[in-house]
């Protein structure tokens, strides 16, 4: 026998029957005697059908959450801060930013107050609230805003401007000065009764 064999030379080795044969015949013939077995080639397709389409999956919900965080931070690269104006000697710290809201969708703003006292903020002289002692935000962006937990008004708009003073309190009775009607009434019944 030649040591060399051309490459169209074959050796045929003789099969016994003691041998196993292998799984799957070298033509790749599924029906082939010693095949793969039907049922165990669908089950394995569908397993692997299920594994391609959760991989898929988890793909795309990889890419969506890593494109949500780049997002952010590209968003907080923007940040600007808003500038304030502390009048008087207040203990507070007050720390205001604006920045592109989500997706560009116009901008969010935000205003921490840390006080020990209430103090009045004034966002461009047009809105004021009164901001109670301890550790507050005031937020607003293109759905969410809580201006209105510390003031009777809505304000959506980026201030330009903050301004922050010691909040007074407020005499009793209404703000032009006028007395409350009950001590009119009162008044009313004094002078009655003394002409009688």
């Amino acid at each position: 026998m030649n040591e060399w064999l051309d490459s169209d030379d074959t050796i045929d080795q003789p099969c016994r029957s003691s041998e196993r044969q292998p799984a799957c015949t070298p033509s790749g013939d599924v029906g082939a005697p010693g095949g793969w077995l039907p049922w165990l080639t669908l089950e394995l397709g569908r397993a692997m059908k299920a594994i391609k389409i959760s991989g898929g999956l988890l793909a795309v919900i990889l890419v969506f959450v890593l494109g949500i965080f780049a997002e952010s931070y590209i968003r907080s690269l923007a940040r600007k801060p808003i500038p304030i104006l502390l009048e008087g000697a207040l203990r507070a710290n007050v720390v205001a930013h604006v920045q592109p809201d989500f997706l560009w969708a116009g901008e969010a703003w935000w205003i921490e107050v840390k006080c020990e006292t209430p103090v009045l903020i004034d966002l461009d002289g047009k809105w004021k609230a009164v901001i109670p002692p301890g550790s507050n935000k005031i937020y607003s962006n293109h759905d969410v805003n809580n201006t209105t937990r510390f003031s009777s008004n809505r304000w959506w708009k980026t201030p330009s401007r903050v301004t922050v003073t010691e909040s007074r309190p407020q005499p009793d009775g209404p703000a032009n000065g006028s007395q409350p009607i009950r001590s009119e009434t009162n008044r009313t019944s004094e002078a009655a009764g003394s002409h009688r």
